[in-house]
């Protein structure tokens, strides 16, 4: 079966617009460019299969093949005996050894490997192959075929080892989903469980606690008056103090003044015992004045400081109180506390195998999607076979020069419009978009006749013996091709002629294989 758009382009326009590219491309030397000549035109196809998978599920394969895909194959841990001793456990004790147990149990994949595919395109590429094979007709292959070196009985091998992926995927999902929803299920129960239990020994001691509660307020309240008496009494002890200070300071600061008169009438007498009498007993007074101005200023951050003493001496007696009083409180606490850390530890230690069991699953649905790509949907495929083999036309064109050879291929993947043309013709008009899988085989094979002596080979000993220059016709149709083009405004009379001109000699002596 050959691709067809369902507008055939006559042969003549085609071989023409092919010949223009062939032309247009070739360097015409200069700019340290090398001169080259055209060695052949050549008509190949690329064979391809359709593969029916299921309904509207179609698997494509390159039948050369140029085209592998890496396919990863993740096995992960066995979840049978993970399901069983989670089954197994009836207490909250063995609940906690098993999540130990298991506990780094799936933090990984048991193993990790890949697979190589001969066939499978890369899935960015199939994103629109719908439209590639929107029109499948019976078509005669006027031109060799790539030699396919994978065969039907391949291709449903290659069917079969994808579903079988697909199925050991899904596989592996349903039963970590099966672990994970088994251990949140018992997760949850324990959790409840121990709540209860802590909510059963809060009620227990409730009565108990409550009768505690009272005496220790009781015991709290004596305390407290028992402080405020102190503070008290405290309060007016550095009143008094105050007072007292403050007494001694009016005395002082008299006799201050008194020993400065003395001081003045000494001066005045001039007497100099007298003078020292004074100023010693004036010394004496000011020394003393500063004394009880210190201890004025310090009673307050003394009284602050005693205060503070106070109120931890009493904050010390109503703890100590507390504790030999509500016991029972202690004890219900302790038993809560207990509880609590191992609920806690429960939850943390559940949560972990569950994130990482949630992590398998997403990367083994990744695995999915990657799997889901390998296949196409809704291809208009009318053929009763399982698997059909579809050729791409295309062609390839030698060129040679003092560098050596070049190929350039062309795959028109719709004939029928000479727009696909137009970039290499140098029109500015709209090209018709380039299809990404029949690109991407085209951007592949050009690079593999770059550097590939085995590919070049067998694109060779093929489009030497279907050159279009050892064809008597070919002339013919270019000719009468080229005319069409001018017709059709695709160029001007002018560039037919010079491209006619230009390959009429190949014609006439075409070029022996190198």
């Amino acid at each position: 079966m050959a691709l067809s758009d369902g507008k055939p382009l006559s042969k003549s326009v085609e071989i023409a617009s092919v010949s223009v590219v062939a032309e247009k491309q070739r360097s015409k030397g200069g700019f340290l460019k090398p001169l080259e000549r055209i060695n052949y035109i050549s008509k190949l196809y690329y064979p391809l299969y359709i593969c029916k998978v299921n309904g509207n599920e179609f698997l494509v394969v390159d039948a050369v093949p140029l085209f592998a895909r890496q396919l990863e194959i993740k096995k992960i841990p066995d979840v049978t005996p993970f399901i069983e001793d989670l089954g197994n456990t009836s207490t909250l004790e063995e609940f906690l050894e098993f999540l130990k147990k298991y506990m780094n149990y799936f933090d990984d994949f048991e193993s990790v490997s890949q697979e190589q595919i001969s066939g499978l395109f890369p899935a960015e590429w199939l994103s629109n192959v719908q439209d590639l094979f929107r029109n499948l007709n019976e078509l005669e292959i006027t031109a060799p075929v790539i030699d396919a070196k994978i065969m039907e009985s391949d291709v449903d091998l290659i069917k079969t080892k994808i579903s079988e992926y697909k199925m050991q995927t899904l596989q592996d999902v349903n039963l970590l989903e099966k672990a994970l929803q088994n251990l949140e299920e018992k997760s949850l129960q324990w959790n409840d469980a121990v709540l209860a239990e802590e909510k059963e020994i809060a009620f227990k001691y409730m009565d108990q606690i409550k009768v505690e509660r009272e005496q220790f307020e009781t015991a709290k309240s004596k305390l407290e008056n028992e402080k405020k008496e102190k503070l008290k009494e405290l309060e007016e002890s550095y009143k008094l103090k105050l007072e007292e200070l403050k007494t001694k300071l009016d005395e002082l600061k008299k006799r201050e003044r008194e020993a400065l008169n003395l001081l003045n009438e000494a001066k005045k007498l001039q007497d100099n015992t007298l003078i020292n009498v004074a100023e010693n007993d004036l010394n004496n007074v000011r020394k003393q004045i500063q004394i009880v101005n210190n201890k004025i200023r310090n009673l307050e951050s003394e009284k602050k400081l005693e205060i503070s003493r106070i109120e931890e001496q009493y904050k010390s007696m109503i703890e100590l109180e507390r504790n030999r009083i509500m016991v029972t409180a202690a004890k219900r606490d302790g038993e809560i506390k207990e509880k609590e850390k191992m609920r806690l530890n429960m939850v943390s230690c559940s949560d972990y195998i569950k994130d990482r069991i949630n992590r398998l699953i997403q990367e083994k649905r990744k695995i999915l999607e990657e799997l889901e790509k390998t296949t196409v949907k809704y291809i208009n495929l009318t053929s009763e076979l399982n698997v059909v083999k579809v050729c791409i036309p295309f062609y390839v064109i030698q060129y040679s020069s003092n560098k050596g050879l070049r190929y350039l291929t062309l795959f028109p993947v719709k004939i029928g419009n000479p727009g696909y043309f137009a970039k290499l013709f140098g029109k500015q008009v709209p090209v018709q978009e380039w299809n990404q899988l029949v690109y991407g085989i085209q951007l592949q094979l050009d690079s593999l006749l770059k550097t590939h002596s085995e590919v070049q080979k067998m694109i060779n000993d093929l489009a030497y013996n279907n050159n279009l220059f050892l064809n008597s016709e070919t002339l013919a149709l270019l000719k009468r091709g080229l005319q069409e083009l001018v017709r059709s405004q695709w160029l001007t009379q002018e560039e037919a002629t010079a491209i006619q001109n230009a390959l009429q000699p190949y014609f006439q002596a075409p070029p022996p294989p190198p």
